[in-house]
């Protein structure tokens, strides 16, 4: 809703979150849409650039495959918030080998099974 405080889109997050992992995908497909941001000149949302990072962190967790797409995001902050996705998203915190990102970038989160056939 517009307005809400990021803790309330965390925790809806979080309950998409286990019903996703519930289904078992083969497949993340991650809309990642950075228009949520609280300085976003177009949206009514409250997220803060950590929030990109956790949210990444919890899709990390999943431990499935992923694409991430650059949805939308019109605050001059957008590459920050990219990168805190990104770091979100890296596997490890000390310094090892770097991590790859095929593709860019959380609004709609979506699965894919193929022994179903079916999307979440």
């Amino acid at each position: 809703a517009p307005d809400s405080p990021n803790t309330t889109w965390r925790a809806t997050a979080t309950k998409a979150l286990a019903t996703l992992k519930e289904f078992d995908p083969d497949l993340i497909c991650v809309s990642a849409g950075f228009d949520a941001y609280k300085h976003d000149p177009l949206c009514q949302q409250k997220l803060e650039i950590e929030d990109y990072t956790w949210i990444a962190q919890q899709l990390r967790a999943l431990k499935k495959p992923q694409a991430n797409i650059l949805e939308g995001g019109y605050s001059t902050d957008l590459p920050k918030l990219v990168l805190a996705y990104l770091k979100g998203l890296a596997k490890t915190k000390k310094r090892a080998r770097r991590p790859v990102f095929k593709l860019v970038v959380p609004t709609v989160l979506a699965g894919y099974r193929s022994d179903k056939n079916h999307f979440f």
